[in-house]
């Protein structure tokens, strides 16, 4: 057995890599079609890593994957290992990651990440899928908090910027650059001459992300400079196999909460971007099996950006789709032209439908396939693939079309052996559902999450979404989801009068092209403004807490002389009008002290305050409902009757035990109430209070 050079461990057995041969300085042992094969075939499971569960549940779903055999292209054989682990059981999988988890490590700590990348080896990100794998399983088991993790998150601005990266990256964004740098700037608070301070996830993610944005630039210089922050992200990872050792194994790796192999992997996909080769006419024979796995090839052209060659079609200048009854109800019908086929074997041809909205399709679903005016006959799914015992394609001289997923993608197989000579179109159902993404306010984690999980409930419902982030491209009679806070406009209103309606008049251009945007647009001018809110409860007739708004403390004077404020009155609650979160909260005992606070505050927030009698409180009841009828609820648990807010941040728990039976009466009074025509649509989120200090209808 002959070493392998570089490597600190004779071989890889674990991963069948072994030295078939003498390496010289002139070989690449990861040259040729084989490898070749099996790096597209990575790369179309990869991708750019979102939608990890939905590319895990299509990787499952797929044919068999290209056998492991002995070979000395070490990242390669890495990588196709991963992969095969990914589809394995997760028992079976735990163990197999523990067994070879060392010799995973040893590449990764004996190989430069830079190398890895420009190999186009997509390691990473196959680490980032096996991240995702594990996080979903243990999040539904019960021995899933005890895990051993690599740097777990230690303050709230890890968890705040770990959570901000991970939303960029889950909605294909780029984290502004300067927000990370100021990241790095506070990331870990050891001295840097301790040795200690070398091993840093948090400081590893800053760089990361800096490094994110530098490798989309074009100017070569500032290129470098991001492969330069990756190297520091490295030696940050790196360091930590003598710093922590007993937590840098592959597992624990594999469990931290931090995005950062989806990150590596972003950056050096933008340093080294990979490219698709097309198929030679008269391949060889591939030893790693590929042959035998029609899936492997189908993307490899097509699934990511169409490259022109031999077995692309060309298409004259006169096949633009055509496309009729988009103004009305479909179904729509789009004449289909020769660019969007791409010969896959013969007579099958494939149709990335993505791609088709490219071509200026309609974004809806398609249903039916022509073929010269004709229904062209839908086979089962990926019956156009298939071949019979002895390796031929099944009726090749009857045209058909079938649908097929392949690693998260929606594909059509035409079998059709005069497809040049035919006349193409399809027939397309509209969306009837719809996801409007607020570019400027997206990438906020709250946001992300909602975003998220809209787009998971409607997967779980059957639902093909049109989604869009311009009021341009929507569509008539759909119905838009939508989540925008106060970070509408990049945050430029957060914490200013306004922001609820500057949104409601942004959505209303959705409104405007026949579209139904929900929740209603014209909610949101009651969107973090406590005084709205406070006339709306007055006039009509929500028992609320006593309250005044005052801009100077003149406005304070004048409602204790004028009788409106009272001694009686106190305690008061000092609340900012348009802010969440209990910011700018405090607590008033007395008039004079009320004098002193309320001149502080008005200097700090440059805003009316709002002050409220505070409610002797010892918890209090968030209830959301729609259409009047309670969805759920629970109560917020102060941790000290005396605590001024009840928020979680002040230590609060919750209880899901809320009297619904008692309560529900009240909330279809109070959707009435404030919902008026609308209030069998309408959706809320309200807190209810009960007041203990015996004063009738002010809680």
């Amino acid at each position: 057995m002959i070493a392998m050079a570089g490597l600190r461990t004779p071989a890889l057995y674990g991963l069948c890599v072994l030295w078939l041969f003498q390496a010289t300085a002139d070989s690449d042992p990861c040259a040729g079609q084989e490898w070749e094969q099996v790096r597209q075939l990575l790369w179309v499971v990869a991708g750019d890593g979102r939608d990890g569960h939905g590319r895990l549940r299509s990787l499952k779903d797929s044919e068999p994957l290209p056998p492991m055999r002995p070979s000395a292209c070490v990242h390669g054989a890495v990588c196709l290992h991963l992969l095969h682990m990914l589809r394995t059981e997760r028992q079976e999988r735990i163990r197999e990651l523990s067994g070879i988890g060392g010799e995973v490590v040893t590449v990764l700590m004996d190989s430069a990440f830079s190398k890895i990348g420009a190999g186009r080896w997509p390691l990473f990100a196959l680490l980032h899928l096996a991240q995702v794998q594990l996080e979903g399983e243990e999040a539904l088991s019960s021995d899933g908090a005890d895990q051993r993790r690599w740097q777990p998150l230690v303050t709230d601005d890890h968890v705040r910027f770990r959570n901000w990266v991970h939303g960029h990256l889950v909605h294909g964004q780029t984290p502004p650059l300067v927000d990370s740098v100021h990241f790095l700037a506070r990331a870990d608070p050891r001295e840097p001459a301790q040795p200690s301070s070398l091993c840093s996830a948090a400081k590893a993610v800053g760089y990361l992300a800096s490094a994110l944005v530098l490798a989309q630039e074009k100017d070569e210089q500032i290129r470098k400079e991001a492969e330069h922050l990756v190297v520091s992200a490295e030696g940050h990872i790196k360091h930590c196999e003598n710093v922590e050792p007993e937590s840098f194994s592959l597992l624990p790796l594999l469990r931290t909460e931090w995005p950062i192999w989806w990150l590596v992997h972003s950056v050096l996909s933008h340093l080294f971007p990979w490219q698709a080769t097309v198929r030679p006419a008269a391949a060889p024979s591939p030893p790693l099996g590929l042959e035998t796995s029609p899936k492997v090839q189908a993307p490899v052209q097509d699934v990511r950006q169409p490259q022109p060659g031999p077995a692309q079609m060309s298409a004259s200048p006169r096949e633009t789709p055509q496309c009729t009854g988009l103004e009305n109800r479909p179904p729509s019908l789009c004449s289909l032209p020769k660019a969007v086929f791409v010969q896959y074997d013969g007579a099958v041809y494939l149709v990335d439908t993505p791609q088709l909205e490219k071509q200026g399709m309609p974004g809806a679903s398609l249903m039916q396939l022509f073929r010269d005016g004709r229904p062209l006959r839908r086979r089962a799914a990926a019956a156009a693939l298939c071949e019979d015992g002895l390796g031929r394609r099944q009726n090749e001289e009857a045209p058909g079309f079938s649908e097929s997923r392949i690693f998260g993608r929606r594909l059509l197989a035409v079998q059709d052996p005069d497809l040049q000579g035919a006349a193409y179109s399809a027939s397309w159902a509209p969306p009837t559902v719809g996801l409007y993404v607020e570019e400027t306010s997206a990438s906020d984690p709250y946001n992300a999450e909602w975003l998220q999980a809209y787009i998971t409930a409607f997967g779980r419902l059957g639902l093909e979404p049109h989604v869009i982030s311009n009021s341009e491209e929507a569509q008539a009679g759909v119905l838009y989801f939508w989540r925008i806070n106060q970070m509408f406009g990049g945050g430029r209103l957060a914490g200013a009068p306004g922001v609820g309606l500057a949104v409601a008049q942004h959505l209303g251009a959705l409104t405007t092209r026949g579209a139904a945007p929900w929740p209603r647009p014209e909610t949101m001018q009651l969107y973090q403004d406590k005084i709205a809110l406070r006339e709306l409860f007055a006039r009509v007739g929500v028992p609320a807490p006593k309250s005044w708004v005052v801009a100077t403390v003149a406005d304070l004077e004048n409602l204790l002389k004028e009788g409106q404020l009272k001694d009686a009155d106190f305690p008061l609650v000092l609340k900012h009008p348009y802010a969440a979160s209990s910011r700018g909260m405090r607590s008033c005992a007395s008039m004079a002290e009320a004098r002193q606070v309320l001149a502080q505050w008005l200097q700090e927030h440059q805003v009316p305050c709002l002050l409220q009698r505070r409610l002797a409180i010892s918890r209090d009841m968030r209830v959301t409902y729609v259409g009047g009828e309670i969805i759920q609820g629970y109560w917020r648990v102060k941790a000290d009757s005396g605590d001024l807010s009840s928020g979680s941040a002040a230590g609060s728990r919750l209880d899901f035990a809320i009297p619904r039976e008692a309560i529900a009466p009240f909330v279809r009074s109070f959707a009435e109430a404030t919902g008026g025509q609308a209030a069998k649509t309408f959706l809320a989120d309200v807190c209810l209070t009960e007041d203990m200090s015996g004063q009738n209808g002010e809680g």
